[in-house]
Parts: structure tokens; sequence; C-alpha cells
């Protein structure tokens, strides 16, 4: 980094951090009201509670929108989609008094927890619904397609396939969630029920009276909340260390000791296809166990692999470079592509 770039991060953390935290400490340095110490835990469960639900509502509410706009193409799809940012359009003091003037109708619900977590849902479901959109763009329908393929269930190819993939994505949209339902103020003010007490709003509380050194105790929880949430989500998104354990695939050493393409390799069981002059076609790891073979595939002059005969209960693992014909292959046992020639015989059936 230039010496203009340090001065320039230097500043923004200055601005950013050191700044307000140390006002929170010359504050807390003054008296305190005793009051303001035995509320703080209470407060704080509260609104870590509070956060927590509103970031699992909310996130479910996104994975469907953000799948739709992500695998489906149309005005209806994109409709369905944009439509989680008419909330968070809206500002949060007349999002506020609209559910307010709505509630008033309905007693029960007024000033009830479910209408806040509901506010606070439809309120943050945008700031959920982009890093969920982003994981799944990254997750292949291919994939999805392939466990189909192999006899999954739209459930379990949901739950077994689809949410791994895109487990980072759902761990940052209800982060961001939860910071941003943490610090909320005017969905709380006029929403929450009697007696409901968060950090933000002993914050404004303590501050409107001019009690600053009795607000700060709330302002540093409130600040070393979001430090621990981000710090969590920096560590896990944090690249492998050179030194660190990878598995075959990674190693830069499993891309140059594979055996010569011209040559079966002693571990392919039998089962091995034209490998064409890919020079990497040949490396495939051997089966688990005798019913469990591996077809080594590569780029044949025919322009894919030709599978030979399978037995009834063998399990085959299909392995090759990209672009050898892996996924077109699948797709023709499945039957979602008919091949130019030749057939496939599945049961006894073409």
């Amino acid at each position: 980094m230039t010496p203009l770039a340090w001065i320039f991060a230097g500043t923004l953390a200055g601005a950013a951090l050191v700044v307000p935290l140390g006002t929170i400490l010359y504050w807390m340095r003054l008296e305190t009201s005793p009051f303001a110490w035995a509320g703080l835990w209470e407060a704080a469960r509260t609104a870590l509670g509070a956060a927590a639900v509103a970031a699992l509502t909310t996130t479910v509410l996104a994975f469907p929108l953000a799948y739709i706009g992500s695998r489906y193409r149309g005005r209806w799809a994109r409709v369905t989609e944009r439509a989680a940012y008419l909330g968070y359009a809206t500002p949060p003091l007349a999002f506020a008094l609209a559910l307010v003037f709505f509630s008033s109708r309905l007693p029960p619900l007024y000033q009830t927890l479910p209408l806040l977590i509901a506010a606070y849902t439809l309120h943050f479901v945008a700031e959920a619904v982009g890093p969920l959109r982003s994981s799944l763009n990254t997750a292949t329908p291919r994939l999805e397609e392939a466990a189909r393929v192999l006899g999954l269930s739209a459930g379990r190819t949901l739950t077994r396939v689809t949410l791994p993939l895109i487990r980072p994505g759902l761990l940052v949209s209800a982060a961001f969630v939860f910071l941003s339902v943490l610090k909320e103020l005017p969905l709380t003010l006029l929403l929450s029920p009697i007696g409901f007490e968060t950090l933000a709003r002993n914050v404004w509380t303590y501050t409107e009276e001019a009690q600053y050194a009795s607000a700060a105790p709330y302002a540093l929880a409130l600040a070393v909340s979001g430090a621990l949430l981000t710090l969590l989500i920096l560590r896990r998104d944090h690249p492998r260390r050179p030194g660190s354990s990878a598995g075959p695939a990674d190693s830069p050493e499993a891309a140059h000791d594979c055996p010569a393409p011209s040559s079966k390799p002693p571990f392919c069981q039998g089962a091995w296809l034209d490998a064409g002059p890919h020079p990497h076609a040949s490396c495939c790891p051997p089966g688990p166990s005798a019913s469990h073979q591996t077809l080594c595939t590569g780029p044949s002059a025919s322009g894919g692999p030709a599978v030979a005969d399978r037995t009834a209960g063998e399990l085959l693992t299909l392995l090759g470079p990209s672009g050898c014909g892996k996924t077109t292959t699948l797709r023709l046992i499945a039957g979602l592509e008919r091949p130019d020639s030749g057939t496939i015989s599945i049961g006894g059936g073409t």
C-alpha cells in the first residue's frame, strides 16, 4: 500500500472506530446511574433475542425470493424478487406508522412481539436477498439436476445439495439482518410491547435526557456485539493459508503426477475410456470398493465418452476434465437430451 492509502485507511478507521469508542469510554469514566447498569443485561438479552428471531424469519422469507430471481427468468420473477425492496425503500417511521394504523384495527395484534418481528422481517428482507442471490448464482443449477437424476426428490435435493452450497450466503444474510435489527430505533419505538427495552432504545432514552454517561454502557454493548459478529463473518470468509491442509484436488502436485493419457492407469479397475489429447484426463482415484468403479473419461474422437455396460447394483463415479462430456452423459441418461447415434438402455428399456 502506498503512503496515501495508509493515510486514508487510518483516517477512515479513526473516524469510524477510534472517535466513537473513545467518546463512549470517556463518558463511562464519569459517574453512571446504577439504574443504567442494572438494566443493561436485560436490554441486551431482549435485543439479542429479537434480532436472532428476526434474522431467522427474514432469511427464511428471503430464500424463496432469491431462488425465484436466480433460477427463473421473466417479468413475474423480476416483480416477485423486487417486491422485497418495497419495505426497505419505505422510511422506517412511515412503515411503522402504517403498521400502527393497521394493527389498531386489530387490538390483539397492536404492540405485540409478533407484530414487531413481522415489521423487522418485511423491512429488512431486501438486505437478506442480495447475499442469497449471489450464492445461488454461484451454485449452478446443473448440480441440482444431477441430484434429481441420481434419484433425489425435490425436497432432499434442497436439503442435501442446495442449502449446503449456499450456507455462506445464508449466514451472511442472517448476520446483516441481525446487525440492522440490533440498532433499529423507529420500528422499535412505535411497535414494541410495553416494557420492551433494547440497547438502541435505552441509548436514545438516556441521550434524550442528556444522561450521556448512563447511555455509554448501552452504546458500548451495541458496538461490541456488532464487532464480534463482523469478526466471525470475516474469519469464516478468510482465505486458506498456504500451509494448511488441502484435498487431493487442490494440491498442485495432483495436476502433474497423473499417468500418461496413452496408458490405462492401474487403479482404474477396468473402466477406462479414450482420454484423448487432454494431459490430465487420466487422473482418477480408485473406487472405494470392488462394487464402486471409477470411470475415467476424456474428450474422445467422437466428442464424448461412451459408457460401457454396468451391472445391477454397481456404483459408478464419472470423472474427467472440464468439457469432456460428464454433464452431457448424465443428461442423456436422464432423457433430457437425445443421442445423435447409438442407444441408451436402462432396465431393459431403450
